[in-house]
């Protein structure tokens, strides 16, 4: 095999690194959006007095087409903030976690980071970068290990917070039915 050969073989090997990386990070786009569907569409939920059922799939429909962008924002208000709303014939289940105000500055930023990464790895990778260019695809390489990190960062903090909202339901729920 000549020395040319061997460059293009390593190259078509890097290139292949390089989609498996991007794909690799898309999934987790994916799995970090439907983290943020699951917690806004049961961070506020409710019962109409005369059937007492649950519209979570009221609620799952709002937030079914959004995009990233918009679930991002509406994560922030709905989770992090309360808000009442007076509803004489409705029964309500809502979740507001108290955190430093450090700690929404910092879900409110990463979140925008990662809603605009994904914007620019999705709708402009060709215009930023030179897949036939080592340099071009060394830089979107180590751009995809960064966001990899932050990435899995914040999906295991909205993990962490699904747990915690499925056992506190759950509690919730409980205790209702002890007091009947």
């Amino acid at each position: 095999m000549s020395t040319q050969e061997k460059q293009i073989n390593k190259e078509s090997g890097d290139l292949q690194i390089l989609y498996s990386k991007l794909g690799k990070n898309i999934v987790m786009f994916q799995k970090v959006e439907g983290l943020l569907k699951y917690l806004i569409s049961r961070s506020h939920v409710e019962s109409l007095s005369d059937t007492h059922e649950l519209n979570i799939e009221k609620s799952l429909k709002k937030v079914s087409g959004q995009t990233l962008g918009n679930l991002c924002n509406q994560f922030i208000d709905s989770v992090f903030e309360e808000k009442f709303q007076d509803k004489s014939s409705s029964f309500t289940f809502s979740f507001h976690i108290d955190v430093p105000k450090e700690f929404i500055e910092k879900r409110e930023k990463n979140l925008k980071k990662i809603n605009s990464e994904r914007n620019s790895l999705v709708h402009e990778i060709y215009e930023n970068y030179d897949l036939s260019c080592i340099e071009s695809r060394t830089k979107l390489e180590k751009k995809l290990c960064a966001l990899e990190t932050l990435l899995d960062s914040e999906f295991k903090m909205l993990k962490t917070l699904v747990e915690k909202v499925i056992l506190s339901s759950k509690e919730f729920l409980e205790n209702v039915k002890n007091q009947h």
